[in-house]
């Protein structure tokens, strides 16, 4: 009986008859899927987090790192600016009033006053001042700074060589004498903030110290000042607590688990909490780990403790940066997702168990009667995919699956239609495309292209190149040694690019060559040139062309200029442009004369001549490199050979278009008259 004759029975029927089967064994699936997909995204989600915790925690302590380095620079400019006020007071002091500054007094206790100090009896009031007094005018320069840092600057104080300090702070009652009358003596030339500015000359920081007031751990920033003979003076400096610094830049107690402390220039962990340096001792740490932030490195590493170490180098200090959190805290909400997939997996394995057992022998029957001539169909399929295209599907079936089956057959064989068309197209496209790079090869064949040209002349340097837009190109440059002492130089521009531009150029460059070699004037071989072209030029093809014959001995070149851009010269340090009045383009009229124009050379000249694919590159923008752009790549070549002063062009052509397609030929003839 033939198909066409069975009762046609639709797999939709037939799916619709097993309809419950088929909802437990996609239940089956969809779980299985929803298991596996949660595992996956339990690992992906632990990959992602980690990396992402990576990536924060460098962000974060480059950014911990600039702000701490941000605070510490300004004080750094702080106190530069104090010494060069200083210094002007003992440049210019008559420029200044004289302003009394008065020994400790413990009523001022708490308040910001300038108060004196002398390092030992030997130093009297009396001799020192006029130039004490002078320097109580800096009151008015620390206040604001006080007023702005207050939170982290204990005081502020001038030593000088002569044996006195003014300092700005409120310990006014923390000095043995602070009667306000009696002097008070601190012998501070042997201190480190002295001898460090003094010696070095500049503002810098000292190490991180305690206290002598028992506020903590702190940094001074001093600065020497100078007399108008350069002479040393003494030193301005600020002292810094470290914890007010460490609270406002430092301090990390808003990320859970996490840690964060400075690491001097001795690494020394710096932080006023001992639980947290204590992190950086030896074994909490690892050597190598250890290594790298002594040496001022930027990287986040996993320590084998599975503790994270972020650290960034402060410049301004030389210190470092660290922050530091365990993986364990990091990889929290991933262990609570893998909890809760643990108990959906257990639910769905239950589910899962009493589902298989009722629909296993429904789907048994099932099965075959549904997937018999699917086996076949896809047997069928895999030979023909293999390139067997004579086979045809068998249908069993008159149903969905049976026109498939035909489909199939229809799809054979026009594959076997499309592939034989397109074996003819391809190789159509092969036969072309190896004709192209022959006329490529045979192109570049035909342009000068041994350097030196001329290796006997070492009186000038000469190099040529052309870049087509396609694989030919209708640009074209030449030169010739007419005799011992001319050199004839040319270089033209087809219009229309292509195969059709490049035959055209080949017959200008024939012509160019044969007429220079009979010794004409560049006005003649222009002249014979164009009548030449114009005869049977049906496909109204022209050139654009300059042309140049220099006389070696004098430096006179004599030129013609066909609607070609103007070249460039090089002449007295300057490059700009050889403008004169164009002539009409070679090939467009015959009959025409052509101008000729003379200039001299001379050593140390050069002479770029070029087409237009130069100044009209466009970038991404439709913006065109332009003149003023072809000068400005063109300074700075002045001592380059001609080879480099071309790649030199070129790149700067590169670098304008980016991304954006070279629309137009791009040749380049550089010569140079040397000295």
């Amino acid at each position: 009986m033939d198909i066409s004759e069975k009762k046609r029975k639709t797999i939709r029927q037939k799916v619709n008859s097993m309809v419950l089967a088929i909802t437990m064994i996609s239940l089956l699936l969809t779980s299985l899927i929803g298991v596996f997909s949660m595992l996956r995204i339990q690992k992906k989600s632990k990959v992602a987090l980690l990396n992402q915790t990576v990536q924060k925690l460098h962000a974060f302590s480059e950014g911990k790192a600039k702000l701490a380095d941000s605070e510490l620079r300004n004080f750094l400019n702080c106190t530069s600016q104090f010494a060069d006020y200083i210094n002007d007071i003992y440049k210019n002091p008559s420029q200044f009033k004289e302003k009394e500054v008065l020994p400790p007094d413990a009523k001022n206790g708490g308040t910001w006053v300038l108060q004196r100090t002398f390092a030992t009896e030997k130093n009297k009031y009396a001799d020192v001042k006029r130039e004490l007094s002078l320097l109580g005018n800096v009151e008015h320069i620390f206040k604001p700074i006080i007023h702005t840092y207050n939170d982290k600057i204990l005081s502020i104080y001038i030593a000088t060589e002569n044996g006195f300090m003014v300092s700005y702070d409120p310990n006014s009652d923390n000095d043995k004498a602070n009667d306000g009358i009696s002097e008070v003596y601190y012998d501070y030339f042997n201190s480190p903030w002295y001898l460090l500015a003094k010696n070095t000359g500049k503002t810098c920081f000292t190490d991180v110290y305690s206290d002598s007031f028992e506020h903590g751990l702190m940094i001074s920033c001093a600065s020497p000042f100078y007399d108008a003979e350069k002479n040393f003076k003494g030193v301005v400096c600020m002292d810094v607590l470290i914890s007010d610094l460490y609270n406002a830049t430092v301090n990390v107690s808003d990320i859970e688990g996490a840690y964060a402390f400075l690491i001097d220039t001795k690494g020394n962990a710096i932080s006023p909490a001992p639980v947290i340096a204590s992190i950086f001792d030896d074994e909490n740490l690892d050597d190598p780990i250890r290594e790298k932030m002594l040496n001022k490195e930027n990287n986040v590493e996993l320590t084998s403790h599975d503790v994270y170490y972020a650290y960034s180098p402060l410049e301004t200090t030389d210190w470092e940066f660290c922050i530091c959190i365990p993986q364990k805290t990091v990889l929290e909400p991933v262990a609570d997702m893998a909890r809760h997939i643990r108990i959906a997996i257990i639910i769905f394995a239950i589910l899962m168990i009493l589902i298989i057992a009722i629909v296993t022998g429904i789907v048994q029957d099932f099965a075959q009667t549904l997937t018999h001539p699917l086996e076949s169909l896809v047997e069928d399929v895999k030979i023909i995919s293999k390139g067997n295209f004579e086979r045809r599907a068998r249908a069993f079936e008159n149903d969905e699956i049976g026109d498939l089956a035909s489909c199939v057959n229809a799809m054979s064989v026009s594959l076997q239609k499309y592939i034989s068309d397109l074996t003819a197209v391809t190789a159509e496209k092969e036969r072309i495309g190896a004709e192209l790079n022959v006329a490529t090869k045979i192109q570049a064949d035909m342009l000068p292209q041994i350097y030196p040209a001329f290796p006997d002349h070492k009186e000038f340097d000469l190099f040529g190149t052309m870049d087509p837009a396609k694989e030919v190109g209708g640009d074209l440059y030449d030169y010739l040694l007419l005799d011992d002492d001319h050199l004839m130089i040319v270089v033209g521009d087809v219009s229309g690019k292509g195969v059709p531009a490049a035959l055209f150029m080949v017959i200008a460059k024939t012509l160019l060559e044969t007429h220079s070699i009979q010794r004409l004037s560049p006005s003649e071989i222009f002249q014979t040139t164009n009548n030449e072209l114009c005869k049977g030029n049906e496909t109204g093809l022209f050139v654009t062309c300059w042309l140049g014959i220099i006389t070696l001995s004098t430096g006179e070149m004599r030129f013609v200029n066909a609607g070609h851009p103007f070249p460039v010269l090089y002449h007295n340090g300057e490059f700009d442009f050889v403008k004169t009045k164009p002539n009409f383009v070679l090939g467009g009229m015959d009959g025409l004369p052509f101008t000729e124009h003379t200039i001299t050379l001379e050593k140390g000249d050069r002479l770029l001549v070029y087409t237009d694919g130069v100044t009209e590159a466009t970038d991404a923008n439709e913006k065109l490199f332009g003149d003023d752009r072809l000068l400005a790549a063109m300074k700075g070549t002045e001592k380059m050979t001609a080879p480099e002063t071309c790649k030199a062009l070129r790149k700067s052509i590169d670098e304008f278009v980016g991304d954006a397609e070279q629309f137009d030929d791009i040749t380049m003839l550089q010569l140079i008259l040397k000295e």
